[in-house]
């Protein structure tokens, strides 16, 4: 488990980051990675232990991640 005292919100936005070779690397690029997030992250979900995503979670969740950088910037 890596949940920690680090704010939700800055755990999310850092989800997604320049890979130090001119790309981008995506920690949530997939559903079943957006599943293990959340299990690392409990305080992000009721159960987190039982949590399953699909492509419309995964869409959601890009969309606040993107809200929560511009925030952020």
């Amino acid at each position: 488990m890596r949940d920690s005292d680090t704010p939700l919100p800055l755990e999310l936005a850092l989800t997604i980051r320049h890979d130090g070779n001119g790309g981008v690397t995506d920690d949530l690029e997939h559903a079943a990675a957006l599943e293990a997030w959340v299990r690392a992250h409990p305080r992000t979900h009721p159960a987190p232990d039982t949590f399953t995503a699909d492509e419309t979670d995964l869409a959601a969740v890009h969309t606040l991640r993107t809200a929560v950088r511009t925030l952020f910037a």
